[in-house]
């Protein structure tokens, strides 16, 4: 529960701009999640770490955090959200 929260959070940090916390968030998620074996919050973390990266124009790490949420989520077959 507590890693979906923080996801949750991460989200709302991406969304008002606040990329620092949302990097910070989303990443507490990510080890909540690795922890709980909640995989779709754990890609989700990813999603939001690509996000930050894309905005901040770091395009390398967008692309590898991107990629890596991409075939999370297909490894659970969870490739329509």
């Amino acid at each position: 529960q507590s890693a979906r929260a923080e996801s949750n959070l991460a989200n709302l940090l991406l969304s008002v701009g606040r990329l620092d916390d949302a990097r910070k968030a989303a990443d507490e998620a990510r080890t909540l999640a690795k922890a709980a074996g909640a995989g779709v919050v754990e890609a989700y973390g990813e999603l939001v770490l690509g996000e930050c990266a894309l905005l901040q124009e770091k395009l390398d790490d967008a692309r590898s955090w991107l990629a890596a949420a991409r075939d999370r989520f297909a490894s659970m077959h969870n490739t329509s959200e």
